[in-house]
């Protein structure tokens, strides 16, 4: 197997990677963030197979990176809530946007859809 120094360096390396996850979800960066999405669960896959011993001695080191991992959690499920209930607004506006118009002086609507000349309203105004 291999020495603690290695296991040690394989917790620092993802430690790094979750802290630029960290980076990279505040700035908004998902492409980078899944750029490195590999690399991430190569680390993840090896340091499952630390010995015992050697997770028992580097327990504080684990438990900071699942303190990590469970806030980058929370920072992308916020980003995801954010870009869902954006989505839902843009379809909710795209659907209405044929009531959000323009509308005559005596409070009548103008259609969207219909073709409404500048000058009809204006004879329209002057009655």
């Amino acid at each position: 197997m291999f020495d603690t120094a290695t296991w040690r360096s394989r917790l620092v390396e993802m430690r790094g990677i979750l802290e630029s996850d960290r980076r990279y979800l505040l700035a908004g960066r998902i492409d980078q963030l899944a750029r490195q999405d590999q690399r991430r669960r190569k680390i993840e896959a090896k340091l499952y197979e630390m010995p015992r011993a050697i997770a028992e001695a580097e327990e504080g080191r684990i438990d900071l990176l699942r303190r990590l991992a469970a806030r980058n959690h929370r920072l992308l499920k916020a980003y995801l809530d954010g870009a869902r209930r954006a989505t839902q607004r843009l379809v909710a506006l795209e659907k209405d946007q044929g009531r959000i118009g323009a509308y005559r002086r005596d409070g009548s609507r103008v259609s969207s859809t219909g073709s409404v000349s500048y000058t009809h309203l204006r004879a329209h105004e002057t009655k």
